[in-house]
């Protein structure tokens, strides 16, 4: 086993289950945002379960997040605020929203640096993928300014659906994840490829819900617990390290 990772955040005043922010799930953005002048803040762990590539084992985040007349949602990050730490911002705009269906774009990672994820600059429990991938000749693509578009649909009741594509931190060049992406198609990589990702949110309560998802870098789950107004998520992330996909 590689690396695993644990993630374990809390956060004040949630409306909607999710991890860093009400538009995302463990780690893709969704369509469902703040309602106008909603607010979050919080907190999270991130521990290695398994051999990594770097000296740090334990890494610690700070998010917020803001919502503005009901179609906007604005968020502040700083990443590894103990060392080496940084700080980003985003956003995500709802063109469309209803009660079945909503529609949004954004943009991930407002920053000065290019090369910039939850695992801060350089510091890393162990995310070696985000920052030099597997391959040595492949020109990876810069997280600065990560634009995405995503749908989200309630399949049922309890089990909504979000699927989307976005440039910079979405797209991977793994022995899977290359395959949807455009840039499998472009053997040296670039800036401006494309990658899809997904993800599933399963209500099992008003209160609980279970998720899981997946883009080019990594497949995630997690469990989100809301004793109003804390909000507790747990998250296994980097699942497809249980498996090798190798040739």
């Amino acid at each position: 086993m590689k690396k695993l990772l644990i993630l374990l955040l809390v956060a004040t005043m949630p409306l909607v289950a999710d991890f860093k922010r009400t538009s995302g799930l463990v780690d893709i953005p969704t369509a469902r945002i703040l309602p106008h002048l909603g607010f979050r803040v919080g907190a999270d762990i991130t521990a290695q379960l398994g051999p990594g590539d770097y000296e740090a084992v334990v890494e610690e985040n700070l998010h917020s997040s803001l919502g503005l007349g009901n179609f906007l949602e604005l968020y502040f990050d700083v990443y590894t605020i103990i060392e080496d730490w940084t700080v980003a911002g985003g956003f995500c705009h709802r063109l469309y929203g209803s009660d079945k269906f909503a529609l949004a774009w954004g943009i991930h990672s407002f920053s000065t640096l290019s090369d910039l994820s939850e695992i801060g600059q350089a510091v890393s429990a162990g995310w070696r993928d985000d920052q030099f991938y597997q391959r040595e000749d492949y020109d990876k693509p810069y997280e600065r300014f990560s634009g995405f578009a995503v749908g989200t649909y309630a399949l049922t009741e309890k089990i909504d659906v979000s699927l989307g594509f976005g440039r910079g931190r979405y797209v991977g060049y793994g022995d899977v994840s290359k395959y949807v992406n455009s840039n499998f198609y472009h053997e040296q990589g670039g800036d401006w490829g494309i990658g899809l990702f997904g993800g599933i949110e399963y209500k099992i309560s008003d209160r609980t819900s279970f998720m899981i998802d997946a883009d080019g870098r990594d497949v995630n789950a997690g469990v989100v617990f809301q004793p109003l107004p804390w909000e507790f998520c747990i998250g296994l992330t980097k699942i497809e390290y249980f498996f090798d996909f190798d040739e």
